[in-house]
């Protein structure tokens, strides 16, 4: 691991706000010159990281940048800043970044979206999985949800009472997370509309507030009751506005499974530390794991690669990989991973304690970390990953499945294509890609041509002969009460369904349906009873038989007490 500040004139030596790199290695910045400016980094055979100056992006007429995030398919960049200035960029057609060695496509702008009030600075911004849904976060007390399709707001979060300085989407893109001054964390669940609805929209609905939690204060616990609930104090897990970070910039997992927040505050000994709390995605009502920092944890950031789990877990969470993420606190850096409870690496004095940072990004295969400050310049630490200095790096095309995998179990995801993406993981030349429902069963078509298919097996039913000598498997007795004339009750019949053996030929394709054959008792001569057995077919005439009593020595006493 190699940090360097990279001294050059980042934002005409003003405060730099934000940080972000594309999927394909372009990093962007914003800052206090109301420009967008766009670099290409590079690492040294030392290890050093260097710049270099790809483009800067004027259109934003508040004079500072807030934040700046690259979509998840690379085509859009958002950028916020004061006044509620929200811009959307796009390159233009030409070569990719990184095809030739000029400039390349220039980026220019695409929209403007309007929707928080001029008292309203964006302070963060969120992309959905799909780059069709951006979120927005503003010191308005508000959040606002917008569809890059229709170029409007389509909704707008007006719960936090405070500024709100953070904002998330799941990459699975159910839930939003945002986090405000108000001591608060609120997590919304997004319903994603399918695509074959255009008129309709997400739809945010908050699922739960996280905001305190109970804890036993070792110093009033008594010695003979140390869990009394009496004693058991109500904590706030962030901090209030006196905080001195501008920011509270929470993030997700690359899998979804875990929710960092920034500005937490923990009591240890009756004092009052900051913190970064790790909530997991099945319990979020309390933070499976607390960081505790020395200073306020500003923004967190996770590295898109994924790593190979490793033998020793001290954390408790049990998953099939690695994950690797970055905590930027008012004057240091620090590196976890979710194996381990101790930091795998801290770096601090970058920049002077008096110009706090501001923002962290990875790139996109986990080479370089990004960190700017409020003092105008911007700091790269590099790390050697195929060399295993983060851990044993996962391979490109495992990792790729498992990407679709996390899409696929998320029933609210949208594809490009008609339909959800609920079919099934395809591999072809190495390649990674999910079929919809569409393209699944055109697959199943193509696979079972040129195929013979099994025979079937067919069950039929046959009617039940009136003949009470029919073998006994095919009938089916009933007892049903008479009058006492004798006639029989008057009731509604329902078919009885009776399987058979192997039918007629004319048969193959009937079903038949039998009436149900009906024994009852009549009364004889005397008082001995009499079992008259009926058929479902024509009325005959009723066959009788009689039941004698068996004697009380047994029942093979009465030898000649047959009917």
């Amino acid at each position: 691991m190699r940090a360097q500040t990279i001294q050059i004139v980042w934002h005409e030596k003003k405060p730099i706000y934000s940080v972000d790199f594309s999927n394909v290695g372009l990093l962007a910045t914003g800052g206090a010159d109301s420009l967008v400016t766009l670099w290409k980094p590079t690492k040294h055979e030392d290890g050093l990281p260097s710049v270099e100056h790809y483009t800067s992006l004027s259109y934003h007429t508040s004079p500072t940048v807030n934040i700046v995030r690259f979509s998840p398919n690379g085509k859009y960049l958002a950028s916020g800043g004061d006044g509620g200035e929200l811009l959307l960029w796009h390159q233009a057609q030409g070569p990719a970044f990184g095809e030739d060695e000029g400039e390349g496509p220039p980026w220019k702008i695409f929209k403007v979206l309007r929707g928080h009030s001029k008292e309203g600075d964006v302070f963060d911004v969120a992309w959905a999985p799909d780059s069709d849904y951006l979120v927005s976060a503003s010191v308005d007390n508000t959040c606002i949800v917008w569809s890059i399709e229709k170029d409007k707001p389509i909704q707008v979060l007006s719960d936090h009472k405070h500024y709100v300085q953070g904002v998330a989407w799941d990459p699975r893109g159910k839930y939003v997370a945002t986090q405000s001054s108000d001591r608060t964390c609120r997590i919304y669940n997004s319903f994603m509309p399918p695509k074959k609805k255009p008129s309709s929209a997400v739809k945010l609905a908050c699922q739960s507030v996280i905001a305190k939690f109970d804890e036993v204060d070792p110093l009033l616990a008594g010695d003979d009751d140390p869990l009394s609930e009496v004693k058991a104090i109500k904590h706030f897990l962030f901090q209030d506005d006196q905080n001195k970070a501008f920011f509270r910039r929470l993030a997700w997992s690359p899998d979804g499974s875990f929710l960092v927040t920034p500005a937490g505050q923990f009591v240890s000994k009756g004092a009052i530390l900051p913190a970064a709390f790790v909530f997991g995605r099945k319990r979020m009502a309390t933070p499976a794991l607390h960081l505790p920092t020395l200073t306020s944890v500003v923004a967190v950031r996770f590295c898109p690669r994924l790593f190979r789990a490793s033998m020793d877990n001290e954390t408790g969470f049990k998953l099939p990989y690695k994950l690797v993420f970055a905590m930027a606190t008012l004057d240091t850096v620090l590196v976890y991973d979710t194996d381990s409870k101790q930091p795998l690496g801290l770096v601090a004095g970058l920049h002077p304690s008096t110009t706090p940072l501001t923002d962290l990004t990875w790139s996109d295969d986990g080479s370089f970390l990004a960190v700017s400050s409020e003092d105008g310049y911007c700091s790269i630490i590099t790390f050697d990953v195929e060399g295993g200095e983060l851990g044993e790096p996962m391979p490109q095309a495992q990792q790729a499945e498992l990407e679709a995998k996390w899409l696929a179990v998320n029933t609210r995801h949208r594809c490009k294509d008609s339909g959800n993406c609920e079919g099934k993981v395809k591999k072809s030349d190495g390649q990674v890609q999910l079929l919809t429902n569409s393209e699944e069963k055109n697959a199943a078509v193509n696979d079972s041509q040129g195929k013979e298919s099994a025979p079937r097996k067919r069950l039929t039913l046959v009617p039940v002969s009136d003949d009470p000598a029919s073998e006994g498997p095919k009938r089916r007795i009933t007892l049903s009460p008479l009058h006492d004339d004798g006639a029989e009750c008057k009731k509604s019949e329902k078919p009885v369904l009776i399987p058979g053996s192997e039918p007629a030929e004319s048969e193959t394709n009937a079903l038949v349906v039998a009436k149900k054959p009906r024994v009852t008792l009549n009364p004889v001569q005397g008082s001995q009873p009499v079992l008259v057995v009926g058929g479902g077919g024509p009325r005959k005439e009723k066959q009788r038989i009689a039941l004698a009593p068996v004697p009380s020595g047994g029942a093979g006493a009465h030898a000649d007490s047959g009917p």
